[in-house]
Order: structure tokens, then sequence, then C-alpha cells
């Protein structure tokens, strides 16, 4: 029987969730098509914002730890 993927959300659960025996978890349903950008970046942009929309965007940087 295939399972479906949990949703990992920190390091810890994935660790544990990779002791398990996993072929039950690989079929095709199970991946999706990705992207990568290899080139690097080498300029960057300003804009304005609402300082409301602003605090909404800095709390989910801090949520997940991104700088």
């Amino acid at each position: 029987m295939k399972k479906r993927l949990p949703k990992l959300r920190t390091d810890k659960e994935a660790e544990d969730f990779l002791k398990n025996y996993l072929s039950d978890y690989i079929h095709w349903e199970n991946f999706s098509k990705s992207t990568f950008e290899f080139e690097p970046k080498d300029t960057s942009i300003m804009f304005r914002v609402s300082s409301r929309l602003k605090a909404a965007i800095k709390k989910i940087s801090d949520r997940r730890k991104i700088t």
C-alpha cells in the first residue's frame, strides 16, 4: 500500500521520518516538478510598501527564519 508523504516542519521531524522504511512512500504521486535558479544574483530592487504590509512580511520571514 502506498502512503502519502507527511508534512515535515522541522529538521528533527525530517530526521525521524528518514529512519523509517521508505519504500511505501516512493511513487510518482509524491513527486512534483521543480525549477532552480542557478544564475548568481547581481542586482537588487527597491519598492515602497505600506508599513502594515512590511510588518506582515517581516512577521512571516521571522517565523521562517529568513533574513
